[in-house]
């Protein structure tokens, strides 16, 4: 409250037409919620993509990366090695960093 007086609120996608508008039909409003068209105007050269729009960029974006850094976030859509001569490679790796480790113990 103001001086004692009520605060009366007004939101909900107002824009400078529609608070123009109340202002001349005479509404004692001393809060305006202006939020989304001030953020997005309506005017303004740029329009807002659609979700589709948004889809489709966020797709050619991820197909940019490469492949190591996709299978950290959708890794069943990228393809994994599993052949008989990778999984050797790696056991051989492994048995190897054993040994040199237990060898620093």
């Amino acid at each position: 409250m103001i001086n004692g007086d009520a605060i009366i609120s007004a939101s909900s996608d107002l824009d400078e037409y529609l608070i123009r508008d109340l202002k001349l039909q005479g509404a004692k409003i001393t809060l305006w919620g202006v939020g989304t068209n001030l953020i997005t105007s309506k005017d303004c050269v740029y329009t807002s993509p659609n979700t589709n729009e948004i889809k489709q960029n966020c797709k050619r974006e991820l197909a940019t990366l490469w492949d190591e850094s996709r299978r950290l976030r959708n890794p069943q859509n990228v393809y994994v090695d599993l052949s008989q001569k990778l999984y050797d490679l790696k056991q051989s790796m492994i048995k190897l960093h054993r040994q040199t480790k237990s060898k620093m113990l």
